[in-house]
């Protein structure tokens, strides 16, 4: 455990506008540093909507302003006006020293400053910080974009298709409930009766729903869990993914029969700027999952091989937020992910220390 110099948490707090978890004992923030059993306050930036009336023409202009700090320590929580009133607030509670505070966590996952430093640098890279940083480790890169129009599926690559969308849905589903406690357990069965349970119901919702029997209800299974109109709802928020998961199975499977047959066509996008791409297509996977999201719109992957072609290509963009039709750049040394960008929600991960 480190500790935070007030002026850095100061500028954590208001100019970057991330949340400060501290550490701090009974008898003050220095007991969290020999090992004493501590307590933990968070501090975060309190923001309230504000709403601007002057352009009425355009229904007027909401917009989130910092205002104050909040401090939440157990179950208790206080509102500070401004960093003065934080100040003493925090040293009222032991939880600051005029050396600084002992520093938990930022933002909820950082446990140091360097590390806090160290994404944030990652977070800012552009397209040459990336090529640069995964040149050498990579050996192919992906794209991912819609199915081109005139392109398809055959029947059998659409059943293979629905089949993988169907297990990977299955072992989300397990994995959530894999993680209820055993007093939550108990009000569900065996898995495998939940999920075939689930499974009949949401086939016969969707089926419903394709004859328009579906009235004013929702045509999403998972909102009528809380509403206690499913066959299991509860634990909840289990229930929720269960059913989410279980019905995006059949949005999947209509989805993709949109794209069975019709006229035959390459599949590589038309686009002539995607052209100098094409000697080094190692293969194009049709699926409605990839490394970063799942949809239930049917997309290709595309494998490259990453060579000082195909970097130079992709330093034509700026950023990989950048990217156009084919999105989500994801880099690869066999079949290990090493990074992944989500173009449309504009985040990237590194995963190559876990190679």
């Amino acid at each position: 455990m480190e500790y935070i110099p007030l002026e850095q948490l100061k500028k954590l707090l208001e100019e970057e506008q991330v949340s400060v978890t501290l550490a701090y004992g009974a008898d003050g923030a220095a007991d969290a540093e020999n090992g004493a059993e501590n307590s933990t306050a968070e501090i975060s930036l309190q923001w309230v909507l504000q709403f601007d009336a002057n352009d009425i023409a355009d229904g007027g202009n909401v917009r989130l302003t910092a205002r104050g700090f909040t401090v939440t320590a157990g179950t208790q929580s206080s509102e500070c006006r401004n960093w003065d009133e934080l100040l003493r607030r925090l040293k009222d509670m032991g939880v600051v020293t005029e050396a600084g505070a002992a520093l938990l966590s930022i933002g909820g996952g950082f446990e140091t400053i360097a590390a806090y430093e160290a994404n944030k640098a990652f977070d800012a890279l552009d397209m040459r910080g990336i090529v640069g940083k995964y040149r050498q480790l990579a050996d192919s890169f992906e794209l991912v974009g819609e199915i081109p129009e005139g392109s398809w599926l055959t029947q059998a690559q659409a059943e293979e298709l629905i089949a993988g969308c169907a297990r990977e849905a299955r072992e989300r589903a397990y994995e959530y409930y894999e993680m209820l406690s055993e007093k939550e357990r108990t009000q569900l069965p065996f898995f495998d009766e939940v999920w075939r349970t689930a499974y009949a119901e949401a086939k016969a919702h969707a089926e419903r729903a394709e004859r328009g029997e579906l009235g004013g209800e929702s045509p999403f299974l998972c909102d009528l869990v809380y509403r206690n109109k499913t066959h299991f709802s509860e634990p909840q928020e289990f229930c929720r993914h269960l059913y989410h998961s279980v019905s995006l199975i059949f949005e999947q499977a209509y989805e993709i029969g949109r794209y069975v047959g019709g006229v035959d066509a390459d599949n590589f996008p038309c686009d002539p700027k995607y052209a100098p791409l094409k000697p080094y297509l190692l293969s194009v996977t049709p699926t409605c999952s990839w490394h970063c999201t799942q949809t239930s719109q049917p997309h290709y992957v595309y494998r490259f091989r990453l060579t000082d072609e195909t970097a130079a290509w992709l330093l034509q963009y700026r950023s990989d937020y950048d990217l156009e039709e084919l999105q989500d750049l994801a880099f690869y040394r066999g079949e290990k992910l090493l990074f992944s960008s989500c173009t449309h929600e504009g985040f990237h991960s590194d995963f190559s220390e876990e190679a």
